[in-house]
């Protein structure tokens, strides 16, 4: 299945701490979707964008924010952050993507879109981790490729399709 992914790519610092917490629920779970992506912020899926990116105006991003928080939705963990400012611009952005998708996908995708750091499926408890700062923000458009069985990813590839940097 073949499906558009808006995300938030992160700053290389950040990137580093994460990607340790992905393999370590990768190994637990034995579960690609820890490591199938790079470290994002996933936003939401859809089939279609109906505006060039260049012409994509957004709101900016605060400077930087303090993930500390973890969520747990459908099996998929997520570092969170409950800064105020932060979830403001992070869900203005939203909107305003939304705008520029024709049809914005919930259902069959392979994870759930949560507005936090994506770092795969696993145990909320068995998981140790430092608070991660972010100052440096990416928006992302993925062309994503997967199959599942059983809400389980068996494969996914992707391919950047645009990227641009937001501060």
């Amino acid at each position: 299945m073949d499906s558009y992914l808006w995300a938030l790519g992160l700053s290389q610092s950040a990137s580093q701490k994460i990607r340790p917490l992905q393999y370590s629920l990768w190994q637990k779970s034995n579960d690609i979707g820890a490591i199938a992506l790079l470290p994002l912020i996933p936003l939401f899926w859809t089939k279609t964008i109906s505006v060039s990116f260049e012409q994509f105006k957004v709101p900016s991003l605060p400077e930087q924010i303090s993930f500390d928080k973890v969520s747990q939705f459908n099996d998929f963990l997520y570092l969170d952050s409950y800064n105020k400012l932060w979830v403001e611009k992070r869900d203005g952005l939203i909107l305003k993507l939304k705008e520029y998708s024709e049809e914005v996908v919930t259902e069959n995708s392979p994870f759930f879109t949560y507005p936090a750091i994506l770092l795969g499926k696993g145990e909320k408890e068995s998981l140790e981790f430092e608070t991660i700062d972010n100052n440096d923000w990416r928006l992302l458009l993925l062309n994503c490729q997967y199959r599942t069985i059983n809400s389980r990813i068996i494969h996914f590839n992707y391919r950047i399709e645009n990227s641009r940097h937001l501060i």
